[in-house]
Parts: C-alpha cells; structure tokens; sequence
C-alpha cells in the first residue's frame, strides 16, 4: 500500500491523547478510526477528512481542499486535503480536530456536528428534573414508582462523551 507514511506518523502523533484509536487499511491508505468512526487517513500523498455533509462546503473552500471522488461521484461528506494544506503541525492539527469532531458526533449517534446542541439540551434537561426530583420525592412518590428522574437525566449527560 502506497500512502504517505511520514503524514500517517504525524496523524498519529496528533492523536496520541485520544481514546479507541484504531487504524484501519482503506481507500488506498490508511484510516484513523476514533470509536469506530472513521475521522482522519491518509490516501497518496493526501489527507482524507470525513468533516460530514453539513460541513463539507466550509470545508472545501479552505485552502489545498477538494471533494474526495475515487469512483466519478464526491463523496459529500468527505475532503481531500494536498500536501501543501497539511505542512505545518498547526495545519494538521486544524484538519484533524475536524475529522475528530466529526467522529465524536457520529459516535454519539448525534448528526453532522450538533453534539454542542444535543449537549446544551441534556443539561437543561437534567436542571429540570432535578429541580422536579426534590418535590416529587416528598410525597409524590417518583421513587415510589421506581422512577429517579433525577439518575435519569445524569444517566443521558454520562452517556454523551463529547471532546474538549
């Protein structure tokens, strides 16, 4: 397989600090996989970024960015990045927070970069029933019923692992 090993070892230098890396022979290359979710690879000499199709526009008007197309149709999701765009480690690193935004999202079952969103509305959710929860343990009987609306709430907050 002939990709760009040098670019692959940075990739993994910048994902050093990140859990469930795995790494994954495709499209020529090589994938960088956080969660089961494809974010960052190498094909060529290129950088493959799967920033998801709501991001893809912004995306592609950045610098050395064109649509990923291996088979005559782009994939709308997806960006390849030349060699030019990638030189520098600030460069890099920009290119692949978004891959990793990306997988981070798609991991939690959260759409194309509305994990900020989903999270807002879980803490607000969590607020109001905790705010329930204390009334409702006094003589309405949530707890009664084996409902804790309060673990409920935390319980949707622990499941959702956002990065930063």
């Amino acid at each position: 397989m002939a990709y760009d090993e040098d670019l692959a070892n940075r990739i993994r230098e910048q994902l050093a600090d990140q859990e469930a890396v795995t790494e994954k022979e495709m499209f020529g290359g090589v994938a960088f996989l956080l969660g089961g979710n494809m974010a960052v690879g190498v094909t060529h000499d290129d950088l493959m970024v799967r920033v998801g199709k709501e991001r893809a526009d912004e995306a592609l008007d950045q610098p050395d960015a064109r649509p990923f197309d291996m088979t005559g149709r782009p994939m709308k999701a997806w960006v390849l990045v030349a060699p030019a765009g990638v030189e520098s480690d600030p460069q890099l690193r920009a290119w692949v927070e978004r891959g990793v935004e990306f997988a981070f999202a798609a991991a939690e079952g959260l759409g194309d970069f509305r994990a900020g969103e989903q999270l807002a509305q879980l803490e607000r959710r969590a607020a109001a029933l905790l705010r329930l929860e204390q009334p409702l343990a006094h003589g309405l009987g949530s707890r009664d019923q084996g409902v804790d609306l309060g673990e409920l709430a935390v319980g949707e907050l622990a499941q959702l692992r956002l990065p930063g």
